[in-house]
């Protein structure tokens, strides 16, 4: 944020005057105090550095969805969406967060829908217990953290948590994009620290569609991998803001390609910085 300090233009002291050495002291404590204020101003708050995350999120979310209505049949709208969150945070803020949401955790011991993805999902971050919310009427919202143990609760530590999104086909980018507005503002409001990605799985516009896509995001290719049906390639895109470490190398959007086992049709998924979850997740609904 830049801030501007405005001139005054100080009234001219007479020839023969001088400035009194109390005087003195007393504009060079205002010019010290003005500038250490105007510098201290310029450093970027929490707050701030959340609000770009957001914005830079939401252009690249912006970016997929053209490429997506290019390269999947029906286009963008056609495949299926997820936007994801992986964060830290204290747990008194994490539930604070669950109920901003209007997301409730079930009754009983903590599991519920979802469970056996939240353990898969929290297996990557480290391990440690799971407790899964879940909204069980709609089932696209779903928070899971490591814990709730009593020292967890009695010193209200740091911990792993992950939000994961999930549309369901049809939805439209102002949808897409609203749940991320909505859920990036909840985040803000409890200070939370989070990364973003998103990921969509379709139905391939045609056996190019992956190359199609490469094209129109310029992708410098930095890893592959093919095991004879699953094609996954990752790339380095300039026209996307958001970028992760991979192996060593900067990357920012993965493909990959297969067919699928029921329909047979070319399954087309694309993630940025990187898919998570299954490939497959979503393909036979």
């Amino acid at each position: 944020m830049k801030y501007t300090v405005q001139k005054h233009t100080a009234q001219k002291q007479s020839r023969h005057s001088k400035p009194s050495g109390k005087n003195m002291l007393l504009a060079l404590l205002m010019l010290l105090a003005v500038a250490g204020w105007a510098i201290v101003s310029q450093v970027p708050s929490q707050s701030d550095s959340g609000q770009r995350a957001h914005l830079t999120a939401e252009k690249d979310l912006g970016k997929l969805w053209r490429w997506a209505d290019e390269t999947v049949a029906g286009g963008a709208s056609g495949a299926e969406w997820s936007v994801r969150w992986d964060g830290e945070g204290k747990l008194s803020s994490i539930e604070a967060l669950a109920a901003a949401l209007h997301i409730e955790q079930p009754s009983g011991n903590g599991t519920g829908a979802g469970t056996e993805e939240g353990h898969r999902i929290m297996k990557e971050r480290g391990g440690g217990s799971v407790i899964s919310f879940g909204n069980e009427h709609e089932g696209k919202l779903q928070l899971w953290h490591s814990g709730r143990s009593n020292v967890m609760q009695a010193f209200d530590l740091p911990q792993t948590f992950v939000l994961l999104y999930e549309g369901a086909p049809g939805e439209t980018y102002r949808t897409i994009s609203g749940q991320l507005r909505t859920v990036d503002s909840k985040l803000l409001e409890q200070g939370l620290s989070m990364r973003t990605s998103f990921s969509f799985r379709g139905d391939a516009d045609g056996n190019e569609a992956e190359q199609k896509l490469t094209k129109l995001a310029d992708g410098k290719l930095q890893e592959s991998y093919e095991d004879g049906l699953t094609i996954s390639r990752t790339y380095y895109s300039a026209h996307l803001n958001t970028a992760t470490d991979s192996g060593g190398r900067k990357v920012n959007l993965q493909l990959a390609q297969f067919p699928d086992g029921t329909s047979g049709r070319m399954r087309l998924v694309a993630g940025v910085p990187l898919i998570t979850g299954d490939y497959v997740a979503g393909a036979n609904k």
